[in-house]
C-alpha cells in the first residue's frame, strides 16, 4: 500500500491471502471462501485498495502431465526450476511453437507441486474476486471456463480496475479486462489472438502515477521470441502496442516509482532472468535498459 503498511500476499494452492497491517512483521490468513469456476481454479494476483478493498485474479490452465518437486509454474509460459544438485534457480520460458506443444509440465495452477499422485486438468478458469472486508467475506464477480486464465490485476481507484490474462491453446490468446464501477461489470477491452504462426502473452499489468497503464508480456514465433508491451493513456480503454525490446523474451513483472520510473523483471531470449529499467525522460517510443 501507499503507507508501506498494508501488505497483501496471494497464496496459490490453498486459495488463501495473508494480510500484513504492519508493514509483513506479522500476517493473518484470509480464506477466498468463494465457489469456483472449477476445482482447479487457485488465487494468482492480487490488488489491493486500503486495508479491507481487495481484488484477487484466480484461474489455471490445462495439466496433462504430473509435475515434480524441483519445477514451479508461473504461467502457461513460464517455468521457475531449481537443480536438484546445485540448488540453483532459474527461469525460463516454454515455447509452443515446436514439437512440445502440449506436453506441459508443473501443476497448471501456480503452485509448486510435491507429489506423484497430483491431479491432471484439461481446462481453462478465469476468475476475479473481491473483498470489502478484509478477507472475511468475498463475491466473485467474473468467472468463466473457456481458453484463458487471468494473471496480474492493477488498480487506479476502488472502481476502477484492470486485468489482464492469456491464454497458449487453440483458440486462445491475450486478453485485457477493464471496471469502472467497482467490479459489478468487467467489460474486455482488447483481444489478440494467438494464430499457428504466433503466440502472445500478458503477464503483468501496472499504472505510473498518472493514471497510464502498461501491460506487459512476450510473444514467440516459430524462429523468435520477444517482449509484448502495450500502453494506455485513457485508463485502460485503448491500447496501443509499442516496440519490442532487443534480446528481451518474456516480462513478468512491472512497478513504478512516484517519480515515474519504472522497473520490471524479465527473460531474455538466452533462458537468463534480467531487469529493466524505464526513463519517462527520454523521448520517443517507451523502451527499457537493462541493469
Amino acid at each position: 500500500s501507499a503507507n508501506g503498511q498494508d501488505v497483501l500476499v496471494i497464496n496459490a494452492g490453498p486459495n488463501d491471502v495473508l494480510y500484513s497491517s504492519n508493514g509483513g512483521k506479522d500476517y493473518i490468513l484470509k480464506n477466498i471462501n468463494v465457489k469456483l469456476a472449477a476445482n482447479c481454479t487457485y488465487s494468482r494476483y492480487g490488488a489491493m485498495i486500503d486495508s479491507k478493498t481487495w481484488y484477487v485474479t484466480m484461474g489455471s490452465w490445462p495439466n496433462t502431465k504430473k509435475s515434480d518437486e524441483s519445477n514451479f509454474e508461473l504461467s502457461r509460459r513460464v517455468t521457475v526450476s531449481r537443480c536438484p544438485k546445485t540448488g540453483k534457480v532459474s527461469r525460463h520460458s516454454r515455447k509452443f511453437l515446436n514439437a512440445d506443444v502440449g506436453s506441459g509440465s508443473g501443476s497448471g495452477s501456480g503452485s509448486a507441486a510435491s507429489s506423484s499422485s497430483d491431479p491432471v486438468w484439461s481446462i481453462y478458469t478465469a476468475q476475479i474476486v473481491k473483498t470489502t472486508d478484509g478477507g472475511n467475506t468475498w463475491t466473485t464477480q467474473f468467472s468463466q471456463a473457456s481458453n484463458f486464465y487471468f494473471n496480474a490485476i492493477d488498480c487506479l481507484t476502488a472502481n476502477h480496475c484492470v486485468a489482464v490474462g492469456e491464454g497458449m491453446d487453440a483458440g486462445a490468446g491475450v486478453h485485457i479486462y477493464r471496471t469502472v464501477d467497482g467490479g459489478n461489470t468487467w467489460t474486455q477491452v482488447l483481444f489478440k489472438a494467438s494464430t499457428a504462426t504466433q503466440h502472445f502473452s500478458l503477464m503483468s499489468i501496472r499504472a505510473n502515477e498518472h493514471g497510464h497503464y502498461f501491460a506487459a508480456g512476450g510473444f514467440e514465433t516459430q524462429t523468435s521470441a520477444g517482449s509484448y508491451i502495450l500502453t494506455s493513456a485513457d485508463g485502460g480503454l485503448t491500447w496501443i502496442q509499442e516496440n519490442s525490446l532487443p534480446n528481451v523474451a518474456e516480462i513478468s513483472d512491472l512497478s513504478f516509482t512516484p517519480g515515474g520510473y519504472g522497473f520490471a523483471t524479465a527473460i531474455t531470449i538466452y533462458q537468463s532472468s534480467t531487469i529493466l529499467r524505464y526513463d519517462p525522460t527520454n523521448p520517443g517510443p517507451v523502451s527499457y535498459t537493462h541493469l
